[in-house]
């Protein structure tokens, strides 16, 4: 698809329930952008593109990465780092409890936990 921006804006509005004219509220309001309904109509139709800064807004607004929006990822959370996986294995002892557990699996029922966890993961996004 050579209107990657475009779909993924769209995608992720509709999966807000929000009209164009709803996000161009946003934007405004919450980002201070003069954005209209006839611009995100247009980004959605590939007619034109959004600023950098409009990209990083929608993706706080989303909750997904500006590589998702733009087309790099298909991923639409950032990849936790070393320090953040740290941060939360100290501040979650749930985690640990799990980490620890998971050190006694089979590799086969420890390929299933993931496959469970992957599951779980996809419908809370949803």
């Amino acid at each position: 698809m050579n209107n990657i921006i475009g779909y993924r804006i769209k995608c992720l509005r509709e999966e807000q329930g929000w009209l164009q004219q709803e996000l161009a509220d946003k934007l405004r309001i919450e980002c201070n952008l003069k954005t209209s309904r006839g611009s995100v109509n247009r980004w959605e139709n590939g007619k034109a593109y959004p600023e950098v800064w409009a990209i990083k807004c929608l993706a706080s607004l989303f909750g997904v990465t500006m590589d998702y929006i733009i087309g790099n990822s298909d991923s639409r959370t950032p990849e936790p780092t070393e320090d953040t996986i740290r941060e939360e294995l100290r501040s979650n002892p749930k985690l640990r409890m799990l980490l620890s557990a998971s050190s006694k699996l089979s590799q086969s029922d420890m390929d299933r936990l993931i496959a469970i966890a992957e599951v779980l993961n996809r419908e809370s996004v949803q």
